[in-house]
């Protein structure tokens, strides 16, 4: 075991050596001669978001704070990837505390384009084979969004599932997050660090909903018409399907509100020590995000905290009316754009993150000129087990068709 564990390793740290100066996908590199150690996940190199804590490197999040703002005991997901013998191969790159404002890294599925974020980094080191597996966050869309530009899979467990202690963002959101190349990949790990896992004997597909649009029309169609073609596939090769409405189908104005007023607002809390120290060092969007989070007042993020129950409610009415046992849907309105002002847009996804459901994209190679969409599958609180079969079968079902 020691003799594979270090062979790995060593081919993952050759990759980062050969491919990192192109793809910016790390900013930390481990020391590689710790690599005796066994257990389940002792031949898995693993890349680190750089907003979870890793003894011996140093943690930034993105940003130009001083980093001993985020000093602190090793976090807890790296405790448990230890635990399971996974070496650590390095931190990856990310927007700056996990908001907006994105890194160098670029998408190994085409250079020219945006690798998503804000796990960008983590998506771009699987999908360029730099390492197995990697580590995320998601508060909005920075597991899944990024996961699908760069044709990876990319799952989000339940809220609370795995502790959060990383650097912060909106701590009613914040989620530890998996990404892989493929589901059986995620399912590998998640059953070795997830408290409390739960090995079935068997879980076939429920029928899954199918929702009305939401987003912005203009910008998302795309994403949409690609779904319609994927659930058409699924169909196809024998999965049922109703449809259904959420919520925000109806009211997607009045809950997208809650959302980002709530985001913005525990980002300023998050950073109501540092930012009067240190406004200047904060990039031109996270800053005037941590000052529209200031001008919300107390009361309506009590009001936001509070309104997630009636949310969650409405959804799980939702599920029970159309009798499905979990919801698909589009992960991204669109392929990865050109460019990297932009990581993407949460429309998408934003909402399952609101409700603390677990969800997990998997990649469709029919866009343009191959490029990757996303099938994002999401499954009520609680049923990661479930939601990691089903979307195995979902994601074989569309590499036969």
């Amino acid at each position: 075991m020691q003799a594979s564990r270090s062979a790995v390793v060593r081919d993952s740290l050759d990759a980062i050596e050969r491919l990192n100066p192109d793809l910016e996908a790390f900013v930390h590199v481990a020391d590689p001669a710790p690599t005796s150690g066994s257990g389940p996940l002792a031949s898995v190199p693993v890349g680190v978001k750089d907003l979870f804590r890793v003894d011996g490197l140093p943690t930034r999040a993105g940003s130009r704070l001083p980093p001993q703002l985020f000093a602190g005991p090793e976090s807890m997901i790296i405790t448990r990837l230890r635990e399971a013998g996974a070496p650590i191969v390095g931190k990856t790159a990310m927007d700056e505390v996990a908001y907006c404002e994105p890194p160098a890294t670029k998408n190994p599925r085409d250079p020219r384009r945006t690798p998503g974020g804000s796990s960008g980094g983590s998506a771009a080191a699987v999908a360029a084979g730099m390492c197995p597996l990697a580590v995320g966050s998601q508060t909005l869309q920075s597991i899944i969004v990024p996961a699908a530009y760069c044709g990876v899979v990319g799952y989000k467990p339940t809220f609370g599932r795995l502790p959060f202690d990383g650097v912060p963002l909106a701590p009613s959101f914040d989620t530890v997050g998996l990404i892989a190349s493929t589901v059986g990949d995620v399912r590998s790990a998640a059953r070795h660090l997830l408290p409390g896992w739960r090995d079935l004997e068997s879980a076939p597909t429920p029928t899954l909903g199918r929702p009305g649009r939401w987003g912005l029309r203009r910008l998302h169609q795309d994403g949409w018409d690609a779904f319609d073609r994927h659930a058409g596939s699924l169909r196809g090769a024998g999965f049922e399907f109703a449809d259904g409405t959420l919520p925000w189908n109806t009211d997607l104005d009045h809950w997208a509100s809650v959302i980002f007023d709530l985001v913005h607002g525990e980002l300023a809390e998050s950073h109501a020590d540092w930012f009067p120290r240190h406004a200047e060092l904060y990039r031109p969007r996270t800053r005037q995000a941590v000052e529209r989070g200031l001008s919300v007042p107390a009361g309506r993020l009590a009001e936001c905290r509070a309104l997630r129950e009636e949310a969650a409610a409405l959804a799980v009415r939702a599920t029970d009316s159309a009798g499905v046992g979990g919801w698909i849907g589009p992960a991204t309105g669109t392929v990865a754009p050109l460019g990297y002002e932009s990581t993407g847009d949460s429309w998408l996804t934003c909402f399952w993150s609101y409700l603390g459901w677990p969800a997990i994209t998997v990649p469709v190679f029919d866009g343009p000129e191959g490029l990757p969409y996303g099938l994002q599958c999401v499954a009520p609180p609680g049923r990661d087990e479930e939601l990691l079969t089903w979307a195995e079968q979902l994601e074989d079902a569309l590499r036969r068709t």
